[in-house]
């Protein structure tokens, strides 16, 4: 549908982001109410988890739909923003897919014995002990391996295609490129994978998402004469620090030669998703940008770098708002059964409680799951959930807010779009021809186009950086709304970007 152009990704966790009808849970009702606010930031597709994760080990069909909605509200919402020219794609983890598989059954299962039909879909069903089967990952490959597999796999993926879903996210793919096969066939499952997809309905939008920073492999997949998908979402950006000392980890200082090198080798795919953000750590302006005095500066010069080059962009749900990290009660274990026996450890480490605590609180993966603050109250919708996360600046800094604040990030990526899609610059955007330079946290991007050039001048850290000044540029934007330039500037204050433009004529 996209033909590999430069697009905008939104991942969302459906049950936190709007609940619609109180049930204590997001929804799919919910989220096709947002329908209008996904317009507006020009978002391409919506990323959500497998639907079927809602059915497992789960005997009650009512309870459910209750919380998520049924099968005909999940059609009813991808035909809706169909509509509107945005795709909904199910994450699927393809290393868990006979649990996918396993879910799909149940799930039959029960709307068979609930007489409801909505999709009309008719298969053989199991019994409700099947539920309950354990689920062996797929790890590695072997050829019995990849009979299972494909076998579980097609079950789910016929099951989408029944509901009208053109878009798919294919996550941790990595053990189908084997490492016992022969250099030149390392990636043939990943290509018949793609290929049986594109075989039952072509105009799927195949995207294969990793956290992990195999860029050998994505290079050879980005670089092979048989195409093994359509857009490559790499979320590698959001751990970066995880499995830092945690005493380095305290200060929050960013290794930028790390983050440089990954960004300079897929910045200029368009068919590469990278995002700051992921489920699997914490807020990224907490973890790298400022919670107070350069918040709204941290947060504009981040989404600058995130639209800096020719990449096309994902979005972590709130990312587009800076939500900040989960407020979380002394007592949270992060859900880890080792949480006691690691704090012991970094206890004699002489690592203080508190600052082991607010590392989890920056870093964890827990502190991803709250709830979108759409206004500054706490939602009345999510009374009946119990386990839901606020961000700790949720009633200072939520949607409504941010869009009565010309300095938020939301107005920032609406002048974002513009200026690169629809504006008298959007051809700069448009070719591969640009330069990327890092030195100390501030990065360069340079774009030429005949005679004229332009200049994304981005400080990510929260020092002041002195800078070669470019001469004879002319200043279109600038993270700091309210700062008046009189002339270049010889030094970048903490998270200061701009947006330089210069005409050789």
């Amino acid at each position: 549908m996209f033909a590999n152009k430069k697009i905008i990704l939104y991942e969302l966790k459906l049950e936190n982001f709007f609940d619609h009808g109180r049930s204590g849970f997001g929804n799919f009702k919910g989220l096709q109410s947002k329908l209008q606010y996904f317009k507006d930031l020009n978002v391409n597709i919506i990323a959500i988890d497998d639907i079927l994760n809602q059915y497992q080990n789960n005997l009650n069909l009512d309870e459910v739909k209750n919380k998520y909605g049924s099968i005909k509200d999940f059609i009813d919402l991808v035909f809706e923003f169909k509509k509107n020219n945005i795709e909904v794609a199910p994450i699927l983890d393809l290393s868990n897919i006979k649990q996918s598989f396993i879910n799909w059954n149940n799930m039959m299962n029960l709307y068979k014995l609930n007489n409801e039909s909505e999709n009309e879909i008719k298969t053989s069903y199991l019994t409700k002990l099947d539920t309950y089967l354990l689920n062996k990952p797929f790890n590695q490959i072997s050829l019995y391996d990849i009979f299972e597999f494909v076998k579980y796999f097609e079950s789910i993926l016929n099951f989408y295609i029944k509901l009208n879903v053109s878009s798919i996210i294919l996550d941790n793919f990595e053990f189908l490129a084997s490492a016992e096969l022969k250099d030149e066939k390392k990636t043939g499952f990943i290509n018949d994978l793609y290929k049986i997809i594109k075989r039952k309905i072509p105009n799927m939008t195949v995207i294969f998402k990793s956290s992990n920073n195999n860029s050998s492999l994505y290079k050879k997949l980005l670089n092979s004469k048989n195409k093994s998908f359509d857009y490559l979402y790499l979320t590698y950006l959001s751990i970066i620090q995880n499995k830092n000392k945690i005493k380095s980890n305290i200060t929050k200082k960013v290794n930028f030669s790390h983050i440089y090198k990954f960004i300079k080798s897929f910045s200029k795919y368009p068919n590469v998703i990278l995002a700051l953000n992921s489920n699997k750590s914490g807020r990224f302006i907490s973890k790298w940008g400022s919670e107070q005095s350069y918040f709204d500066e941290s947060l504009k010069s981040m989404l600058l770098f995130l639209y800096a080059g020719n990449n096309s962009i994902g979005f972590y749900y709130g990312d587009e708002i800076g939500i900040l990290r989960a407020k979380f009660k002394d007592d949270f274990s992060f859900n880890d059964e080792n949480f006691n026996e690691e704090k012991r450890y970094y206890q004699s480490k002489n690592i203080k409680l508190e600052n082991f605590f607010k590392y989890h609180c920056y870093f964890n993966k827990w502190s991803s799951y709250t709830q979108m603050p759409w206004d500054s109250k706490l939602s009345l919708n999510f009374k009946n959930n119990k386990n839901i996360f606020y961000a700790i600046n949720h009633k200072d800094n939520n949607v409504k807010s941010s869009l009565n604040n010309k300095d938020s990030g939301l107005p920032f990526i609406y002048f974002l779009n513009k200026f690169i899609s629809d504006s008298k610059y959007e051809l700069f955007f448009k070719t591969n021809h640009f330069l990327i330079k890092h030195k100390s946290g501030v990065f360069m991007f340079k774009k030429n186009l005949k005679n004229e050039q332009i200049i994304f001048l981005i400080n990510l850290t929260n020092e002041h950086k002195k800078i070669i000044t470019p001469s004879d540029y002319l200043i279109l934007s600038s993270s700091y709304i309210n700062k008046f330039y009189s002339e270049m500037p010889k030094a970048l204050s903490p998270f200061e970007s701009l947006i330089l433009f210069k005409s050789k004529n």
